[in-house]
């Protein structure tokens, strides 16, 4: 079985738009309507390389999509939390 195109693309997006609405609750932010997330995504994203005749769009990267988005001040606090030196500081 080959796990490539949407195969694998359909479990990594929503894996991704599920942590960014996670994300925007716990800090007490509204969750992201459908086209504000799919911008989000595409924008943070990296570009799809290698064969592009299967585009299926740009990899998800959380952390710059939820930039994209009115998280900012969130998004300081999970870099801050992310670089501590035993990785356990909280959201708020």
């Amino acid at each position: 079985m080959r796990f490539s195109g949407t195969s694998s693309a359909t479990p990594i997006v929503t894996g991704a738009a599920i942590a960014i609405q996670g994300v925007r609750l716990a800090c007490k932010l509204d969750p992201l309507s459908p086209s504000a997330m799919r911008k989000a995504l595409i924008k943070g994203g990296v570009k799809q390389g290698g064969d592009r005749s299967t585009a299926i769009g740009p990899l998800p990267r959380i952390l710059p999509a939820l930039k994209e988005t009115n998280a900012k001040k969130c998004v300081a606090k999970l870099e801050k939390a992310a670089s501590a030196p035993d990785q356990s500081a909280a959201l708020d």
